[in-house]
C-alpha cells in the first residue's frame, strides 16, 4: 500500500491481511478510513505515530486483541470507530486524554469490564456506541455530565440497576430548538439506548425535550409511565415493551404529534386505552398486547360497549415474535431521517432492528463530517 497526503479512504473493499507497518511514515495523515474490509490481526501500536489524525475508522473488519493504549496519544482525534471487530479486554483508560473526541464507536466486539467513569473526561463526546459487548455493572452517573451527548447506545450488554438521575443533564437531548443548517440533522439525532435496567421510569424524562427515539424495552422497569412524556414533542418512536410497568397509559401521549411508532406491549398496564389526539392514529393492537387489564380500541375488547368499561378483559396469549414485528413500521415512517439511543433500538438485551442499526451508522457518518 503506497500512500501519501492527508487522506486515505480505502473503505468498503475486499482488502485482506495486516495493516502495513509503513503507516507510521505518514505523519500528516488526517483521515484514515478502512471500514468494511477483511483486515485482520491486532491493531498496530504504531498508529500512535499519526499525530495529526482526526478520523480513524476501522469498523467491520477482523481485528482482534486489545485496543492499544497508545491510541490515547492521538490527542487530535475527533472520531474513533472500531465497531464490528473481535476486540477484547478493557477500554484503555488512556482514551481519557482525547479531549476533542466527538465520536467513539466500539460496538459489537467482545470488550469487558465496567463502563468507565473517565468517559466524562471526553467533554466533546457527542456519540458513544458500546452496544453488543460484555460490559457489566451499573451505569456510571458521571456520564450524565456529558452535556453534548446526542447518541448513547449501550444496548445488549450485561448492565443492570437504575437509570441515574444525572442522565437528565444531557443538554443536547434537552434542547427543543436548534438553529442553523445543522438543526434538521441534529434534532433528529437524539436517542437513548440502555441495558437491563430496573426501577421506575424516571419522571424527569420529560426534560429531554429534544429526544427523538426512546427505547427502554426488555428491562424490569416498574411503576407508572410518567405524565411528563407528553413534553417530548419531537419524539417519533417510543418503545417501553417487555417491562413490568403498571397503571394507566397517560393521556398526554396524545399530545405527541410526531410520534409514529408506539409499543407498550407486555407490561402490567391497566384501564382504558386513551383515544385522544394523536393516540387515535395507533390502531394496531400489537402496540398494546400482553397487558391483561388494558382494554378498549384497538384491542378487540369493549371497543363499543361503554356499559362494560369496568370489566377486566381476559389475559391474551403470547404471540410469536413474527407477529409482534408486524407492528414495526418502516424506519422512515417513524424516524424520518436517522435513527434511534437506536433506541429499537435501545433494547438492553435485544439487538437493534437491522434497519435502525444501519440508519444509525449513516447518522454517525454524517456527524463525523
Amino acid at each position: 500500500m503506497n500512500l501519501s497526503g492527508d487522506l486515505c479512504n480505502v473503505g468498503e473493499n475486499v482488502l485482506e491481511g495486516l495493516l502495513p507497518a509503513s503507516l507510521d511514515a505518514l505523519p500528516n495523515l488526517q483521515i484514515l478510513r478502512l471500514q468494511n474490509n477483511s483486515l485482520q490481526g491486532e491493531i498496530p501500536s504504531n498508529l500512535a505515530s499519526l499525530s495529526e489524525i482526526l478520523i480513524l475508522n476501522i469498523v467491520d473488519n477482523r481485528f482482534k486483541g486489545e485496543i492499544p493504549e497508545k491510541l490515547g496519544m492521538l490527542t487530535k482525534l475527533r472520531s474513533l470507530r472500531m465497531g464490528k471487530n473481535n476486540l477484547q479486554g478493557l477500554l484503555p483508560s488512556t482514551l481519557r486524554n482525547l479531549s476533542y473526541l466527538e465520536v467513539l464507536d466500539v460496538g459489537e466486539n467482545n470488550l469487558t469490564g465496567n463502563i468507565p467513569d473517565w468517559i466524562a473526561n471526553c467533554s466533546s463526546l457527542r456519540v458513544l456506541v458500546m452496544r453488543s459487548n460484555n460490559f457489566e455493572g451499573k451505569l456510571p452517573p458521571q456520564i450524565g455530565q456529558m452535556e453534548e451527548f446526542q447518541i448513547l447506545d449501550i444496548s445488549s450488554n450485561l448492565l443492570f440497576g437504575e437509570i441515574p438521575d444525572t442522565y437528565l443533564n444531557f443538554r443536547a437531548m434537552g434542547d427543543s430548538e436548534l438553529d442553523g443548517e445543522r438543526a434538521g440533522r441534529l434534532v433528529r439525532a437524539k436517542r437513548m439506548e440502555t441495558a437491563i435496567l430496573s426501577g421506575h421510569l424516571f419522571p424527569g424524562v420529560g426534560n429531554l425535550k429534544g429526544l427523538i427515539i426512546l427505547n427502554l424495552s426488555m428491562n424490569t422497569l416498574n411503576g407508572p409511565i410518567p405524565d411528563s412524556v407528553g413534553n417530548l414533542k419531537w419524539l417519533e418512536s417510543l418503545d417501553l415493551s417487555l417491562n413490568i410497568l403498571s397503571g394507566q397509559i397517560p393521556s398526554q401521549l396524545g399530545l405527541l404529534d410526531s410520534l409514529g411508532y408506539l409499543n407498550l406491549s407486555y407490561n402490567n398496564l391497566s384501564g382504558r386505552i386513551p383515544r385522544d389526539g394523536h393516540m387515535l392514529t395507533f390502531d394496531n393492537s400489537s402496540s398494546y398486547l400482553g397487558n391483561p387489564h388494558l382494554w378498549g380500541c384497538p384491542l378487540e375488547r369493549n371497543c363499543s360497549l361503554p356499559h362494560l368499561q369496568q370489566s377486566a378483559p381476559p389475559v391474551p396469549t403470547m404471540d410469536d415474535e413474527e407477529e409482534r414485528d408486524e407492528g414495526f413500521p418502516w424506519f422512515w415512517m417513524c424516524f424520518g431521517l436517522a435513527v434511534g439511543m437506536g433506541f429499537s433500538t435501545v433494547v438492553m438485551v435485544l439487538t437493534l432492528h437491522v434497519r435502525w442499526k444501519n440508519e444509525c451508522f449513516r447518522l454517525v457518518d454524517r456527524l463525523e463530517l
